[in-house]
């Protein structure tokens, strides 16, 4: 996805320099608190049902993940900018908004908990 958008953009792309960008953009992600945003509700669910609703978490988190690097780097790329110049410390903190405004989240484990509940 990030290889598409620098050549949309016309910018270079290595595609270690992209993987870099990425792990630490996920570095220090916050696994406990989106664990925690995950599992809230469990404790109510029908024992079995704890399966289906992890998987659902786990596709929207992963989803709501590309969805963030994908606009982020677009934006990136957008105004100019290259792997080279990338600000990962800046740009954390608009991965985060970004994770955090996604309705997929919301939806998520959490959605399914409550229309169970």
């Amino acid at each position: 996805m990030i290889e598409a958008l620098a050549e949309l953009h016309g910018a270079d792309f290595s595609s270690e320099r992209a993987r870099t960008a990425v792990a630490a953009l996920l570095g220090g992600f916050g696994t406990v608190s989106m664990t925690r945003r995950l599992a809230r509700g469990l404790w109510r669910l029908v024992p079995g049902l704890g399966a289906l609703v992890g998987a659902v978490g786990v596709s929207a988190l992963g989803g709501a993940v590309t969805h963030a690097i994908g606009k982020l780097f677009a934006a990136h790329f957008e105004s100019g900018g290259t792997l080279l110049t990338l600000d990962v410390a800046r740009m954390r903190a608009h991965f985060r908004a970004e994770l955090d405004a996604d309705p997929r989240l919301r939806e998520g484990a959490a959605g399914l908990v409550d229309r169970l509940s």
